[in-house]
Order: structure tokens, then C-alpha cells, then sequence
């Protein structure tokens, strides 16, 4: 049953649809009405679902309570928060004939699982916050918001993934369907609206000069204000955010010219409101074709990149460019189109800068220039021994943050922390600030997220001394986002992960595509290790074209991992096209060669697997990185090669601080020595660290050694932790956990043999592969199809993409 305002005027109109939608014959009253729902009970249960109750006729409410009273049909009632119900419907759940159930918001995890239903493909998560943002949690709204997304062109998909295009959502459409909200407004409540939708925020005491207190308390009681009340006045801002975007799309271009000047000189005559809205009045100023000083302009600018809202500050650094064109405003939005993405239009610029520029501008440009080219990986790596890269500038501007930077991104993180630590010690912010991304990123690498922590308010400090200065070549953006992450190491996950989605909110609400990708990718590797395969998917797929070459590296590497979890087969190709080949000239990180061993190990190629795991645990190791070693071995007793990752083993494994890390290390260490209880301590330590995956696979790994000593009471305990753990888990079988699916374990050889077989390969050719006789692969299928059940290749590729192997 559906439900409107007209439906409640005619009584029986809503019900007397439904039941003839459901093709059985109008009711002429309310009795014909129960007594025909109570006879199509003989035919099985009626369920009977009703749409704003709140709406219906007594009558209506009446059938349903006779029908809830008798049993005779199942209910489901939707009314909406702060709508006045009969009192026939309130007895449905104050007699306790239905269950009452207060629905929330939909969040932005909520919006993705929806919007992905409607696109057929994962939504980016900031475009899940913008829209979750939008929508206020209103399924209705959400879905109106992607129709039109849609059609607007509003939503793109060029990487498997939806993004919007950082344009407004807006269309006919759903400004048509809002028109029952904007219509009944008054001409003084609209132009309230209109002036609060482009303020977005301003205190009562301006609010009231521009129309009364009273037409305030009207459109608060229409759910279009709220009010929030701070230390020294009381502030407005706007509700329905949809309503607020709509209104402001449908200004003429005269009306908003009014509004800003009204705007302007009524904040700026506001002692508290003047400082907040100094952006704002920029902004706006310049809308209006004010010629502002360029200090002014760049101040708004810097205010602007500082808060993480890069679009608005490379409006307004634009604005300083066109007015002035002076180096030091191409300068600044050289650096803000850097840090957006927008390389080239930020090479021409500095290009321009070289030749209008003094001999000092010439070598910032030029220094400039080299930097963007060292973190957008377009620089070789040096050679380890050798200086630094050299970057375009022959010229130096104090500790060398360069060379720390160029260590960390060719992969030698012990040599980037000694660098980095020296300059950390620095009087100068800036220095201090430039090289903190250097020194987490290298400390993380290093297995040290306690020492990261450590650091966070020194470099918090710089990041504060920096607020109202000059825009950075590096990314000092990134450290509170480093440094959550950290916390997330160090065990700290549920913290952490709050403030990852955080940054993801405040990324959306300042349309920051890079800042969004940094916090996802981040928070997608916590989700990951906590088997949230699906979710971890989404956020690594939207980084995977990110201007940085180390977040575009984890990013693909990580959305490869993530699809070869969820056992999709369409996402691991398209994730696999994505990933860069795994190369030893430092250009590549660890991530992307874990991610193609797992790879090789998917598609059968089990010894290619382990020696790309084995070569970059050697490397790891000779550059102390530590934290990536314990990802390399944890990923060989993954693929129940615990007896390679023993060779690593040192007196290094004492200095990782990582919580998760320790138990990944001693899980390899239990798998290398078959030791059951050790491992069956370990798989207890992933369930402490919430890591579902890594939990069930420790508990059949604990569980095979105590079958293997011939101890079944312990071997079956494992077993049914096991079960209660993988439940947890939302992917495809993994290597280690199919071994609890098999009835006959398979031995090793059997599953490398059956691999390369279901994916395609010859007797011959795993013969070649394997270095064994044709005729010994013939022997070992002959006995997997045994084990397994199946008689032909087709059946056990079907088997192991629907189990796992």
C-alpha cells in the first residue's frame, strides 16, 4: 500500500489500490475489505506492507489492526519521524501486535551498498559521502540523486569505479521534485533560503536583518534551518542540503549579485562573523569583479589549501593570477594545481613563471618542477650510493628534503629516516613539515608506527606554524592521514579507522579527490586485514588514478588483493590490468609485488609466486624495511610456504612495534615449526586484533598439525573456532582455509598441480613448469580428482572458483 495526503481524505482509496494491484477486486467496506485478505490465506501468507502510514484513512487502519489482531496477515507499517499517526495505527505497536523499529540514516557505507545496486558497479567512497551528505540519509532522496546523477552526466565511470565529476548535483528533475518543498515558501521565507544557501552558515544577529526572527522559526519548522548554539551566538545554517543546491542553481544571475553585496557588508560589519566568512567575502568579492591587492587574495588562498579545500583555493589563486600575474600568485597556483592532479596546466604554468620571473623565481619554478617529477615517479631512481636526484634547480633552500623524499620513493627507507630524522630537528616549519610525509611513510615501512605517534606533535606543530604561510611543493596535507594510519598499526584500529572516515567526509565536503584518495587507501588496508573485502575494494578502485606514484602503487596493488578475496573474477582482470609489473630497480613497492605473487598463486604459477615473494623479502630486508619483511613472509605462510619465509627470520623481528605485525611474524614462525599450540595462540591474536581472515587461517593451520600428531580433541576444537571465525570473514576461500573445506586434504604438490590445471595448463606444460615427468602429473590429477570428486578439468575449475584452493 502506498499512501498520500489524498489517500487520507477518501477512505479506503490506498487499500482498495493495493488489492487491486494485487488483481483481487475493490472492497466496497471495510469488513468486504478483511474478509476478502483473510480468505487469500488459504493460498499461503499474506504479507501486507504499507508506505507512510501516517497517511492513512481510519478505515484503512482499521482492516490492518482487525487483520494484526486475528493473525490473519503479516505486517510491515513505515511511518516517518515527526508525522502524527491515528490512533488505530499507534495500537499496532502499543497493543504489541507489531514490533516497533527506529530505522537510521543511511550511512555512507549504506549509500555505497545502494548506489552500487542501482550502477551495477562500487561507487567512489567520497562520492558515497557527498551523496550520504546530500541525501541526509533519506533512501528516497539518494535514489533520486543517482537517477539524476546519471542523466546530468554528473556520475562517471572510467576505471570500474563511479565518481562524480565534482560538478553540483542538479537537474529539472529533481528540481521538479522539490517542488512540493520550495512552492509554499513565501517570498520573504525563499529569499532566506536563497541568502542561507549561499552563506551556507551566518549568526542570528546578521540572519535577522535580512528577514525576521519569525519567517527563521518557519522554515525551522519545515526542516529546512537548524540551529546550533556556539559560545557567543547563535548560528543558522541550511538542513535540507538538496533543497539548499536546488535553490542556489535556480538564482538569476541579477538576484545573486544582490545577495552577495547583502552578504558582504552585512558580515563584514559583524565583529565574530567577519573573521569566519573572510574566505567567503574573498570569494565573493571577486565574484562581483573587485579588484582585490593580491596579498589579500593569496591569504584567502592559503587559508583555503590549509583547510583542505584545494578547489576553492585554486579558484582563488586563479583570481590573483588574472588580476596580478605577478611569479609569486603563478607560483602558488602552480603548487595547488600539483597537489589537485592537474599537472600539465601546472607544468605550463611554471613554465610561464621561468619566463617572466627574476633569478629567484626562475629557481623556485625550476626546483618546483623537479619535485613534481620525483613524486610522480617520472625521475629514475638513483642508483643506491649515489647523490640525490637532481632536481631542475641548481640551487638549495636549506636541509635536503629532496633526497629524503627520493630515498622513501625509490624504496630505501632506513636511508630516507636518517635524512629525515636530521631534518626534523630543524627550527625551520617548513623543512620540518616537507619532510615528516619522508619520515612516516619510511618509519611505517620500517615496522615503527609507535615511533610514528611519537612524532605526530612535533609535526602537528609545524603544521599549526604553517597555517596562514606559504602553499609547500610536498604534501604536508598527508601527516594527521600518515599518522592515523600509524595508530592503526599499532593496534589502535577502531580510532583510527573513525578518524580515516573523517578526512574521507571532510575530503567530500571540499570535493579533495587527492585528500580522499590518501585516506581511503589507508583505511582500506585496516579493512582488509579485517576481512571487510567488499568495502576495502571500493576505497582502493578510486585511488588507483591518483597523481602520486606511491598512492597509485598501493592503491592498485591493494584493489588487486581485495578482488582476488571477494572471488570475482571480473574485478580481479580489471584490477590486474591496472597493476604496474613488479620491477627491482627501487621504482616499485612491495605492495605490488605481493599483490602479483597472489596473483601467480591465483592462476596456478605457485613457484613464480614464491620466489617474487622470496626476491622482495631479500630486498625488504637489506633496506630494513621491516614492516614490508613481515607482510613477505606472512604472505608465504599464506600460501603454506612457511618453510621459505624461516630463512628470513633475525634479531630485526624484536624491533617491529606493528600489534598486527608481531602476530603475522609469529604465525610464521608456529607454520614453520608445525607448531599447533603456537599457532593456535596466534590465530587466538588475530581474533584480539580483529582480523577474522588471519584468524581462520591460523585455526586450520593449528587445526591440520594436531590431525597431523594424531590429537583429534584439540584438531576438532581449532576446527569449530574455525567455523565461528570464518563467518566473519565476507570473501572467497583463501589457500590455507581450503584445506578445512577438503575432506582428503590435498597434498602440495596435488594443489599446485591442480591449480595450473584449472587454469588452463597442459599435463605438458605443468610438467615443464614444475620440472617433473608428464607422467607424475598424470598420477597426482588422478588422485586430486579422487580427493576432490570431480572427473574432468571443467569440473575442477568450477570447484576451486566456488571453494577456493
Amino acid at each position: 500500500m502506498r499512501t498520500d495526503a489524498a489517500h487520507e481524505r477518501v477512505p479506503m482509496a490506498g487499500l482498495a489500490s493495493a488489492m487491486v494491484d494485487a488483481g483481487m477486486e475493490a472492497p466496497s467496506t471495510a469488513a468486504a475489505a478483511a474478509a476478502a485478505l483473510a480468505a487469500t490465506r488459504r493460498n499461503g501468507s499474506v504479507l501486507i506492507c504499507v508506505d507512510d502510514a501516517h497517511l492513512l484513512d481510519e478505515q484503512s487502519s482499521a482492516v490492518l489492526l482487525q487483520l494484526a489482531r486475528k493473525r490473519e496477515a503479516k505486517l510491515v507499517v513505515v511511518t516517518c519521524e515527526g508525522q502524527a499517526c491515528n490512533d488505530t495505527v499507534l495500537a499496532l505497536w502499543k497493543e504489541g501486535w507489531l514490533a516497533r523499529l527506529a530505522i537510521p540514516p543511511l550511512g555512507e557505507e549504506e549509500v555505497a551498498e545502494v548506489a552500487e545496486s542501482m550502477l551495477r558497479q562500487p561507487l567512489a567512497p567520497m562520492t558515497a559521502a557527498r551523496l550520504a551528505m546530500l541525501a541526509d540519509g533519506n533512501l528516497v532522496a539518494l535514489r533520486e540523486l543517482v537517477s539524476c546523477a546519471l542523466e546530468e552526466g554528473t556520475l562517471k565511470n572510467t576505471t570500474g569505479v563511479w565518481m562524480d565529476t565534482d560538478e553540483n548535483f542538479y537537474s529539472a528533475r529533481l528540481a521538479e521534485l522539490l517542488h512540493p518543498v520550495l512552492q509554499p515558501l513565501s517570498s520573504e521565507e525563499r529569499w532566506g533560503l536563497e541568502v542561507l544557501s549561499v552563506a551556507h552558515e551566518l549568526p542570528l544577529g546578521v540572519a535577522t536583518r535580512i528577514v525576521g526572527i519569525s519567517t527563521w522559526e518557519h522554515l525551522e519548522d519545515r526542516g529546512l534551518v537548524s540551529v546550533s548554539d556556539r559560545s557567543l551566538e547563535i548560528w543558522l545554517s541550511v538542513s535540507d542540503k538538496i533543497a539548499s543546491s536546488v535553490a542556489v542553481e535556480e538564482l538569476p544571475v541579477l538576484r545573486r549579485r544582490r545577495i552577495l553585496d547583502l552578504l558582504i557588508h552585512a558580515l563584514s560589519a559583524h565583529p565574530l562573523a567577519r573573521g569566519a566568512a573572510f574566505l567567503n567575502i574573498t570569494d565573493w568579492r571577486l565574484e562581483l569583479g573587485e579588484r582585490l591587492p593580491e596579498a589579500e587574495i593569496l591569504e584567502a588562498c592559503r587559508r583555503a589549501w590549509w583547510a583542505h579545500d584545494w578547489r576553492f583555493a585554486s579558484r582563488l589563486a586563479e583570481s590573483a593570477w588574472t588580476q596580478h600575474g605577478t611569479p609569486r600568485a603563478g607560483l602558488t597556483l602552480a603548487r595547488i594545481m600539483t597537489h589537485r592532479g592537474l599537472r600539465t596546466a601546472a607544468e605550463s604554468l611554471l613554465e610561464k613563471v621561468v619566463e617572466i620571473g627574476g633569478p629567484d623565481d626562475i629557481a623556485v619554478a625550476l626546483k618546483s618542477l623537479g619535485r613534481m617529477d620525483l613524486v610522480r615517479g617520472t625521475v629514475p631512481s638513483r642508483p643506491k650510493g649515489e647523490g640525490p636526484v637532481v632536481v631542475a634547480a641548481e640551487v638549495s633552500d636549506g636541509p635536503d628534503v629532496d633526497a629524503a623524499i627520493a630515498d622513501m620513493m625509490a624504496g630505501r627507507p632506513s636511508e630516507s629516516w636518517k635524512r629525515a630524522e636530521s631534518i626534523l630537528c630543524s627550527d625551520d616549519p617548513t623543512h620540518v613539515a616537507m619532510a615528516g610525509s619522508a619520515a612516516l611513510v619510511a618509519l611505517l615501512s620500517m615496522g615503527r608506527p609507535l615511533d610514528c605517534i611519537e612524532l605526530a606533535p612535533r609535526l602537528a606543530r609545524a603544521a599549526r606554524t604553517l597555517g596562514g604561510e606559504d602553499v609547500l611543493d610536498y604534501d604536508a596535507l598527508n601527516l594527521a592521514v600518515l599518522v592515523s594510519y600509524a595508530r592503526a598499526v599499532a593496534g589502535e584500529v577502531d580510532e583510527a579507522q573513525q578518524e580515516l572516515r573523517s578526512f574521507i567526509r571532510d575530503a567530500a565536503d571540499a570535493r579533495n579527490w587527492a585528500l580522499a584518495n590518501r585516506a581511503g587507501v589507508f583505511l582500506a588496508r585496516t579493512l582488509l586485514d579485517q576481512g571487510r573485502v567488499g568495502e576495502a575494494y571500493r576505497l582502493f578502485a578510486a585511488a588507483c588514478e591518483d597523481d602520486l606514484l606511491i598512492v597509485r602503487q598501493v592503491a592498485a596493488a591493494g584493489a588487486l588483493c581485495a578482488a582476488l578475496h571477494c572471488g570475482d573474477e571480473g574485478l580481479v582482470e580489471t584490477a590486474a590490468k591496472r597493476l604496474p609489473e613488479p620491477s627491482d630497480d627501487g621504482s616499485c613497492r612491495v605492495e605490488v609485488k605481493l599483490a602479483s605473487a597472489m596473483l601467480d598463486m591465483h592462476r596456478g604459477h605457485v613457484d613464480t609466486a614464491v620466489r617474487l615473494l622470496r626476491k622482495a623479502g631479500e630486498t625488504a630486508l637489506s633496506e630494513g624495511a621491516y614492516g614490508e619483511l613481515a607482510d613477505v613472509i606472512h604472505a608465504l605462510t599464506r600460501i603454506d610456504r612457511a618453510e621459505d619465509a624461516a630463512m628470513f627470520f633475525g634479531e630485526w623481528v624484536d624491533g617491529v612495534q606493528g600489534a598486527i605485525d608481531k602476530v603475522r611474524i609469529r604465525f610464521a614462525m608456529a607454520a614453520a615449526n608445525r607448531d599447533p599450540d603456537a599457532l593456535a595462540q596466534c590465530a587466538a591474536e588475530f581474533e584480539e586484533n580483529r582480523a577474522p581472515l588471519y584468524a581462520a587461517e591460523a585455526w586450520a593451520s593449528a587445526s591440520r598439525e594436531y590431525r597431523r600428531r594424531r590429537e583429534p580433541r584439540p584438531a576438532s576444537a581449532a576446527s569449530r573456532r574455525w567455523a565461528q571465525v570464518r563467518s566473519q570473514y565476507d570473501g572467497a576461500p583463501t589457500h590455507l582455509l581450503h584445506m578445512m573445506d577438503e575432506v582428503v586434504p590435498l597434498s602440495r604438490r596435488e594443489r599446485e598441480v591442480a591449480l595450473q590445471a584449472s587454469a588452463g595448463h597442459s599435463n605438458r606444460e605443468i610438467a615443464e613448469q614444475l620440472v617433473i615427468s608428464v607422467r607424475t602429473v598424470d598420477n597426482h590429477l588422478y588422485r586430486v580428482y579422487r580427493k576432490l570428486g570431480v572427473t574432468s578439468r571443467r569440473a575442477l575449475r568450477h570447484l576451486i572458483h566456488e571453494r577456493g584452493l
